[in-house]
């Protein structure tokens, strides 16, 4: 794994008293779309139109909803994308008892703040604990099994990662397959690529590319509000975002220093990016504040989880550390749920200042119950989502989970996933053992749709259950700690941390870079 020297790492946390060291260095936004230079006013700023056409990606079919698709059963609706969900059902059954409903439950450490003041505790029958696929578990004095840690080494869990964003006509033939074939079952907008539109931060001298909030407006209303991220680039989508044919951009810097234009959709369409370039700040305003990193876990803790979990609990301190990061701006924030039935719902915990306290609270937590195969992800998510994040952070969220939420719970869960796009809040969705296909088309979306990549695990460790192959084209294989750290770093500095030749277990397809290239030498 590639370290950041100590100047990028200043540039890119914009810490007080650190130069812009970072400046020339190509990010992920230079493969992500044809553009070409601003025309930048040294004084006065720009937003302006690409100066290439936009790069032509063949369209998703149009694939509508249709409700009668779904069953009732069992008083609540299952997906009927079952094709391979036996495969990826839960090892135990659900617990007896449980409202479904939230109450004052989970424990949250002193100073930690709780998510949207909202937390869901128990509600029926205390948990069984069962293990999933004979995983070895301790019984405490409370009588709750939890994971055997003793059994997790560090490093154990093998991994790997892939971005749709880099792979815009991958991504469109993997989607447009999968629509295709399950009908009109899914009810979830459709990620379009063809229709995004790239708007690109352009640095100048002493600028910051990352936090610049961006404005839209109908000529009445603002309708649209985004922050670029570290990167330096985010996206529009003329179709989910419902782009009128006149609307304009206000882009505003840390310090206030804004700039705004106009355009036509049919312009912006046809050049496929918008650039900006803000005007340099005009007064001396004082340091930028350090940049404080928030991190939120979601964890899928249903009884087929109990690898996943208990790799968690061995190995967090460790990965928190291995960031570049000063701990004392870095905030952990835990979110455990699993489903309607089962001992609770959601079991939401703030953010924690200090990894000590979220670890404690992670290894409190256990692991039993849902016996279908969809899980309560669209409830998990939205509490997530409206938890008490700090005001213009790095932020990112990792969602573990080998279960898709329940069919009629699919829009719920896309909505959180707009929201947290919305606040810059990058999904890092991490695939566990059994992920179906319909959980990994939801996964893989909203991973792209937030700035984000799709992680998931392998069966090269030849520990846990099984592992659902992916349909992505390539990727590398590393250790889960070792790519969890790297993606941390890219999210953080909006380069892309790529690993050493050390590091990998092995290729898969010709990989470059995130990039699966077309032809069949690899370039390693």
């Amino acid at each position: 794994m590639k370290l950041f020297k100590p100047a990028l790492f200043c540039a890119a946390l914009a810490l007080a008293g650190c130069d812009s060291a970072g400046n020339g260095v190509d990010s992920d936004a230079d493969n992500l779309s044809n553009t070409g230079p601003a025309n930048d006013d040294p004084v006065t700023g720009s937003i302006s139109l690409g100066t290439d056409s936009a790069e032509y990606l063949q369209p998703i079919p149009d694939v509508e909803y249709d409700p009668s698709l779904s069953s009732e059963r069992d008083g609540g609706t299952e997906s009927v994308i079952m094709e391979d969900a036996v495969a990826a059902s839960d090892a135990s059954g659900s617990d007896a008892g449980g409202t479904g409903g939230f109450t004052d439950g989970g424990t949250s450490d002193a100073g930690a703040s709780d998510a949207g003041g909202l937390t869901a505790g128990v509600a029926g029958d205390t948990a069984t604990g069962a293990s999933a696929g004979g995983l070895p578990v301790d019984s405490g004095s409370d009588g709750v099994s939890r994971p055997h840690n003793d059994q997790f080494q560090a490093g154990t869990l093998t991994a790997a990662d892939y971005d749709d964003q880099l792979n815009p006509h991958l991504y469109q033939r993997y989607a447009s397959d999968y629509l295709q074939r399950v009908g009109g079952k899914l009810d979830v907008p459709y990620l379009d690529l063809s229709k995004r539109i790239a708007i690109n931060v352009v640095e100048q001298q002493g600028s910051i590319k990352a936090g610049v909030d961006l404005v839209f407006n109908d000529g009445s209303r603002d309708f649209l509000t985004l922050k670029t991220p570290a990167s330096g680039t985010t996206y529009l989508y003329h179709g989910l975002d419902a782009l009128p044919e006149q609307f304009s951009i206000r882009a505003t810097g840390p310090f206030g220093n804004a700039v705004d234009q106009s355009f036509s959709l049919s312009d912006v369409i046809a050049a496929g990016s918008i650039n900006v370039s803000l005007p340099p700040v005009s007064e001396q305003v004082g340091d930028i504040p350090p940049q404080v990193l928030d991190i939120m876990f979601v964890i899928d803790t249903t009884g087929s989880m109990g690898d996943e979990l208990g790799y968690l609990q061995t190995e967090l301190t460790s990965i928190i550390n291995a960031i570049p990061y000063d701990n004392s701006l870095i905030n952990i924030g835990m979110t455990f749920y699993r489903d309607i039935g089962d001992e609770y719902v959601v079991n939401a915990h703030g953010f924690t200042n200090g990894v000590q306290s979220a670890q404690r609270t992670l290894n409190d937590a256990t692991y039993a119950g849902g016996g279908d195969y969809p899980e309560a992800m669209d409830q998990a998510l939205q509490l997530a989502v409206n938890a008490q994040w700090s005001n213009n952070s790095t932020r990112m969220l990792f969602l573990i989970a080998d279960a898709p939420p329940h069919a009629d719970k699919m829009r719920a869960t896309w909505e959180a996933a707009a929201q947290a796009r919305q606040n810059n809040i990058h999904i890092v969705p991490v695939a566990a053992s059994g992920v179906g296909s319909d959980a990994e088309y939801l996964m893989r979306s909203i991973a792209a749709f937030t700035n984000s990549r799709y992680l998931f695990l392998t069966d090269d460790s030849g520990f846990g259950n099984p592992h659902a192959e992916p349909d992505v084209d390539c990727y590398v294989v590393t250790h889960l700690d070792n790519l969890m750290i790297r993606v941390m770093n890219s999210l953080i500095f909006g380069l892309r941390d790529e690993p050493t030749a050390n590091d990998i277990i092995r290729y898969v397809g010709n990989y470059d870079r995130g990039v699966c290239l077309p032809n069949e030498t690899i370039q390693q």
